[in-house]
């Protein structure tokens, strides 16, 4: 009897505090609301002005660095007719093929005279000091190393030098692989691809360098 009259009541208790709490938390959370909405406008507009400050002090460094990038690139630029500041123009100057074609016709003509030379390297020596271009002689070994007459190239030419440790020719000509040279058979054009000649390794390919000439207005500017 005690307990079946005190349940309704205690539960009638219970609905109206939960109610009351349920109202008091919607109030508050309205009220939050609100003040949120009503302080939103006052951060957007002060959010508006630094990206306003922000966005031209941005634009005016990147324009700052593209102008200091052209204007190293036209410092980099070297003036019509002289030489760039940072990249020197060297003093010599590798031969073209038209030049070095007086280097195979001086090679053609080298047969049948000279019998006394007896070896590869004086043989290309004379050859280019005929053609025009002399160097201090030097020996197939040497020549295979490198000198400073001649600068190595990958994709030879005619006229070029081409070296073994211990023989050295010229190029007649790159696609059929043929170079002229004395060998044991005396003086005769081989293909540098043969059989014999891959024996004895890869070869290594040298054109002869010249001294650029020295133009006028480039000593006036030196005085």
């Amino acid at each position: 009897m005690f307990s079946s009259g005190l349940t309704p009541r205690v539960s009638r208790l219970h609905i109206a505090a939960l109610s009351a709490c349920f109202a008091a938390a919607s109030f508050w959370i309205a009220l939050l609301a609100k003040g949120q909405t009503s302080h939103s406008p006052a951060l957007t507009q002060q959010a508006a002005p630094a990206r306003s400050q922000q966005s031209p002090s941005g634009s005016e460094g990147n324009t700052r660095q593209d102008a200091q990038t052209l204007q190293a690139g036209q410092d980099h630029q070297a003036a019509p007719g002289q030489p760039s500041p940072d990249k020197p123009v060297s003093r010599f100057r590798m031969l073209t093929q038209k030049e070095e074609s007086a280097i195979v016709k001086a090679a053609w003509a080298h047969k049948g005279y000279d019998d006394d030379v007896h070896d590869c390297s004086h043989t290309i020596h004379q050859i280019y000091s005929d053609a025009g271009y002399e160097y201090p002689y030097a020996s197939s070994f040497d020549l295979y190393r490198g000198t400073a007459s001649f600068v190595r190239v990958m994709h030879p030419q005619p006229g070029d030098l081409i070296a073994w440790p211990g023989h050295v020719g010229i190029v007649l000509s790159a696609k059929k692989h043929s170079f002229y040279s004395l060998v044991s058979t005396g003086l005769e054009a081989q293909n540098y691809r043969g059989r014999y000649w891959r024996g004895r390794g890869y070869p290594r390919f040298y054109r002869y360098i010249v001294e650029r000439p020295v133009r006028r207005d480039t000593l006036s500017q030196n005085r």
